[in-house]
């Protein structure tokens, strides 16, 4: 099987028609439809077991307890048969040619090479307007990485695309249990160690502004929505110092900065926060802004 549409749901009863429309419209019919409802409380899945009936494509439907959108998506990856990974949340929608444009570009790279790159990168767009929602890539196809795409070349706003499922079969999110749902860059960054993207200025998503994460009932729990992103930037920033530290300083001290601050929301000690670097160069900046990093916490607990 060429594809994989993944797609994590939680109570979108209302607008997952956006991705069943968007699959029975697809030009190319070589894919699977894995949903993982993430303890939906609307009447998501009796529509999903409608449109499971419905459909002339493979539909597989899990179901699991409130944990995440990084636990549905690992899930997923578990079971998926596609050769690559299309990620379409469960208010997304996509043009009929979207899996035609990837297996085409895709199935263009010489197969020797392919092994070198982790999967593509395309543009979103309004879905009003038609326009570009952030920056286009510099040229169009480009090969790079997301970490270049991020701190060398500044590209900004909302971006989609496909995965290797085999790398994805490899590398799980961290599953963190009752903290909300994990940073899902985290997976594009650390691909990028070892593997190139080919990005091409091509609309093939629409973004819908009112969309939200699988997880939004998490949110609401403030110390555990701050302990992933705690935990997510302390990963980053010792696995990529060097690379920031070249290209972005500027952005590497607000992140390490943002990186201490949600430590200290998240309950985590002085000690505790210094110790999770792996370096003495960030062990030394990590204590420079802690001082900063205390009084904004404080400030803000005043502010509420």
């Amino acid at each position: 099987m060429k594809f994989t549409v993944f797609t994590p749901v939680y109570n979108r009863g209302d607008k997952i028609h956006r991705v069943w429309d968007s699959l029975r419209s697809q030009t190319f019919r070589d894919f699977e439809w894995i949903v993982v409802d993430d303890g939906s409380k609307d009447n998501v899945m009796d529509i999903l077991g409608i449109y499971k009936n419905e459909a002339d494509f493979p539909v597989t439907i899990l179901r699991q307890e409130n944990k995440g959108k990084h636990f549905a998506w690992n899930r997923a990856a578990e079971i998926a048969q596609g050769e690559l990974f299309v990620p379409a949340d469960s208010d997304d929608s996509f043009i009929p040619r979207t899996l035609e444009f990837f297996a085409c570009k895709w199935d263009g790279i010489p197969a020797r090479e392919r092994k070198k790159f982790s999967g593509m990168n395309v543009l979103c767009g309004d879905p009003e307007t038609g326009s570009v929602i952030g920056d286009e890539y510099p040229e169009s196809p480009m090969v790079t990485t997301n970490l270049e795409l991020s701190y060398k070349y500044k590209i900004q706003g909302e971006k989609w695309g496909c995965i290797r499922t085999d790398l994805l079969k490899r590398n799980k999110y961290p599953e963190i249990t009752g903290r909300g749902s994990y940073i899902l860059s985290y997976m594009w960054y650390k691909f990028s160690r070892k593997y190139k993207v080919i990005c091409f200025n091509e609309i093939l998503r629409n973004y819908y502004p009112e969309k939200d994460s699988i997880s939004a009932a998490n949110h609401n729990i403030s110390k555990g929505s701050a302990f992933v992103h705690y935990h997510y930037g302390c990963w980053h920033q010792n696995e990529n110092f060097e690379y920031m530290l070249r290209h972005s300083p500027v952005n590497l001290l607000k992140f390490i900065m943002s990186t201490i601050v949600f430590g200290f929301v998240a309950d985590q000690s002085i000690i505790q926060i210094i110790n999770s670097q792996n370096r003495i160069l960030l062990k030394i900046l990590v204590g420079i802004f802690i001082i900063p990093a205390l009084l904004y916490n404080k400030w803000q607990h005043n502010k509420v």
